[in-house]
């Protein structure tokens, strides 16, 4: 077992390797902060690469991916100073949510088109200027062919395609980096439409996310975000059940390190006993 992980280990870092080198430059620029710290943890380089698709699954409307996605979108122009494209099919995306997350509506361009073909045709032209830092859009329907388009387009442009799809994209074709499926705590849904929680009523909520995709990085790593709508933060949140599993490893290291200092004392040791 001990040779199997080995060779297990040495391939998996052989992989990582190959797919770091056959990134472009811009690729391999300074990752972009997902916006959450607790999410860069699990990301490969600690956040999103410039010039990739990111999406967020979401098992229901208004479960905080349009939020998550529009922290992302505020690091990618601030780290850019570029442009932020809102491809709104639905027309339901409400500007001073925007504003409370710290985005400059001087540098967002709101694009509403009719079909779901002129959106994708939309997101696709967005991408591939690289004044836009990034793109972000809810999408439903996109097969294979539309997805390559997209993900090819972001790496001509070099900025970010931040798309939210349902969880049933899960099986669909993707092109996308980094995916994350978003699902609501305690089945919260304070408002529906596209980015309008930061101003919903509540103040706060808890979302789980999972990283289902990321190239590199730690694929099915869970965890609970708060987001404060007040503040404009996203904050990990540490659960009662993890709190207990450290507090029991803890108890567990303990027995052991008096066992070793029990045998560093026998005879033979050197050491006194008293």
């Amino acid at each position: 077992m001990d040779d199997r992980q080995a060779v297990f280990d040495k391939l998996s870092k052989q992989v990582r390797h190959l797919e770091i080198s056959g990134r472009t430059t811009s690729e391999q620029a300074r990752p972009l902060s997902s916006g959450c710290q607790a999410m860069d943890r699990y990301l490969p380089g600690g956040g999103y690469q410039n010039g990739t698709i990111v999406e967020y699954l979401r098992v229901q409307p208004a479960c905080g991916a349009n939020y998550l996605a529009l922290s992302a979108a505020r690091e990618a122009m601030n780290a850019s100073l570029g442009f932020l494209v809102v491809v709104d099919l639905a027309q339901q995306f409400y500007p001073p949510a925007a504003v409370a997350l710290g985005i400059d509506l001087q540098r967002l361009v709101l694009v509403r088109p009719k079909s779901s073909a002129d959106a994708l045709w939309a997101i696709d032209q967005s991408l591939r200027c690289s004044a836009v830092a990034a793109v972000l859009a809810e999408v439903d329907q996109m097969d294979d062919r539309a997805a390559r388009r997209v993900q090819l387009a972001a790496e001509q442009g070099g900025g970010l395609g931040l798309l939210i799809r349902g969880a049933a994209a899960r099986s669909q074709p993707s092109w996308a980096e980094v995916q994350w499926i978003v699902r609501p705590l305690h089945g919260e849904s304070p408002s529906q439409g596209f980015a309008k929680y930061p101003l919903s009523a509540v103040a706060s909520r808890q979302v789980h996310v999972q990283l289902i995709r990321a190239r590199g990085g730690r694929a099915g790593a869970n965890v609970v975000i708060e987001i404060d709508s007040m503040r404009g933060e996203l904050r990990e949140v540490v659960r009662h059940e993890q709190t207990a599993a450290m507090h029991l490893a803890a108890q567990l290291a303990r027995p052991a390190r008096a066992s070793n200092s029990s045998r560093s004392g026998e005879p033979g040791t050197g050491s006194a006993i008293a």
